[in-house]
């Protein structure tokens, strides 16, 4: 039976998701390996796509060295880039996402496609129920390619 989403139209749980995610963009379809793919939706994140002095980062300052009579100047570190920090929370909007949706049992599985360090991002957020439907993760950034390009994909990973 459709549940309903108040974050879009009425979804079946027959069919697991296959969610293909980056820093810029996540797609979220239905579908399986061999089984032909359809895009539920799209959440897309500009801000993604963007450097870190247009996200308002700056450089680190310099400061001159410690040792007694040098003219060399060191780089202040700091925690991260913004560009970092903008990845990090997509990565939690994702997660919160799917958590809505595994509690709501809006899908049975899970196949999540991410480059390595954004999937590392996604991780962190993903809750009990998320774990428990994740059933392959393929290390790709496929955030944008087509439905039949996604069918290849998750073909050659099967």
């Amino acid at each position: 039976m459709p549940s309903r989403s108040a974050h879009g139209p009425a979804f079946t749980a027959q069919l697991p998701w296959v969610v293909a995610a980056n820093r810029a963009g996540a797609s979220f379809y239905h579908g399986r390996p061999g089984t032909p793919v359809k895009m539920l939706r799209r959440i897309e994140h500009p801000e993604g796509r963007m450097s870190n002095a247009e996200l308002g980062g700056e450089k680190p300052g310099r400061v001159p060295s410690s040792v007694p009579g040098s003219a060399a100047r060191h780089g202040l570190e700091y925690g991260g880039s913004e560009t970092e920090h903008e990845a990090e929370r997509f990565a939690a909007e994702v997660g919160k996402e799917l958590g809505r949706a595994a509690h709501a049992q809006e899908f049975t599985e899970l196949v999540l496609v991410a480059e390595p360090r954004f999937l590392g991002m996604l991780r962190k957020h993903f809750t009990p129920a998320v774990i428990s439907k994740l059933k392959q993760e393929i290390h790709a950034d496929f955030a944008r390619g087509t439905e039949k390009d996604l069918e290849a994909l998750l073909a050659k990973h099967a």
